[in-house]
């Protein structure tokens, strides 16, 4: 029996259902402080300024630049710090689930040019080259209130069975009889049979240690990309359009992404296996403390480049072909697994490699 799709009872049979008899399982989910709608927030303010002007050097050179500011400011007020979790550290590191990151300005400056070479339009060079930033989902924030135990109790009141034999919590006693199906008052309920198990308000003093953390970089920056180009755009002298481009576009990463494991010590040092495989083999004493943190920062690993050449014509009208080839390389970061000297997989590490990864493509097209 569902409780405002926040809770339910669940019975041994139909006939227990029927007559009221002590039920197998009572489970419920609630907020504290009579919220309502418990749920993990993430609340605030976005800023931004652009600035951009356009410089005409002479009649076939253009020149434009500008600058861009973002700032993002948290709202800090939907959280609370567990104190349990802070006093736990990692290298001189502890996760402060009361606050978000800090605010960071940043700042991306960036330019461009157009020249046309011999002024009529036959011979083009373009580029630019600038700083891009973007918000990441904020979705992946609320990890850390989730998990925090600050946000909602979850409760569930259940029977545990040892084969046949059924060990039911001795608090289902208290509801046999109708069901309590008030959200209010079966938080009353519970908080009467054990207020430190249920209780309605939580602090930070209150806050427990739980099996694993998830928390955000106090320094946690969004990410932002330097991105290069340069590029030709060449008119064939024919008595139809037939034109040729080439560019090369560089990528690099400023403020990439990742989600760090505070707790494992850097692996510098540690034993590798022989052979192709280097993977590391970590001692036993490879964590900090019992207690994992999954921790969101940053990384300035990664960056790639693509090159491609397309060529345009119509020989006769109504008739367009188009062909280009692409080449595109990526460093990239990518997991790998670790091994304890137990033999188990122990660690999920984005770890960047030597390794680039290339793929070329062809495209063709008539219409």
């Amino acid at each position: 029996m569902c409780i405002r799709d926040r809770g339910y009872y669940r019975y041994r049979s139909l006939d227990d259902f029927l007559s009221g008899a002590v039920p197998e399982t009572v489970a419920l989910t609630y907020g504290y402080d009579g919220e309502q709608n418990p749920a993990a927030r993430v609340r605030f303010n976005q800023f931004g300024l652009y600035l951009q002007d356009e410089w005409s050097i002479g009649r076939n050179f253009k020149l434009n630049y500008g600058v861009r500011l973002d700032e993002i400011i948290f709202n800090n007020k939907d959280l609370m710090r567990n104190n349990a979790i802070y006093a736990i550290e990692y290298d001189g590191k502890s996760v402060d689930t009361g606050k978000w990151p800090k605010p960071k300005l940043q700042v991306s400056p960036r330019s461009g040019f157009n020249w046309d070479v011999f002024g009529n339009r036959s011979l083009k060079i373009r580029g630019g080259s600038g700083l891009f930033s973007g918000r990441l989902p904020l979705v992946f924030f609320t990890n850390m209130p989730t998990n925090s135990g600050m946000v909602q109790n979850i409760v569930a009141i259940s029977t545990k069975y040892s084969g046949a034999i059924a060990n039911p919590d001795a608090l289902l006693a208290a509801f046999q009889g109708d069901m309590i199906t008030d959200v209010d008052a079966l938080i009353e309920k519970l908080h009467s049979l054990d207020p430190t198990k249920f209780p309605k308000t939580i602090s930070p003093e209150d806050g427990v240690k739980p099996s694993q953390i998830n928390g955000i970089d106090p320094n946690f920056r969004m990410p932002q990309v330097w991105k290069s180009s340069i590029a030709l755009d060449y008119n064939f002298p024919t008595s139809f359009p037939f034109s040729i481009s080439g560019e090369y576009i560089f990528n690099k990463t400023i403020n990439g992404i990742q989600l760090l494991n505070w707790n494992i010590k850097e692996n510098a040092g540690f034993t590798q296996l022989n052979g192709p495989d280097r993977r590391h083999i970590y001692p036993a004493n490879y964590k900090y403390t019992s207690t994992d943190a999954f921790v969101l920062t940053n990384t300035k690993k990664g960056y790639g480049w693509t090159g491609s050449f397309t060529l345009n014509m119509t020989p006769v009208e109504n008739l367009h072909i188009m062909a280009s080839y692409t080449h595109t390389a990526v460093s990239y970061t990518h997991l790998r697994a670790h091994e304890t000297p137990e033999h188990l997989v122990c660690r999920l590490l984005l770890e960047k490699k030597n390794d680039i990864r290339y793929t070329n493509r062809i495209i063709t097209n008539t219409y």
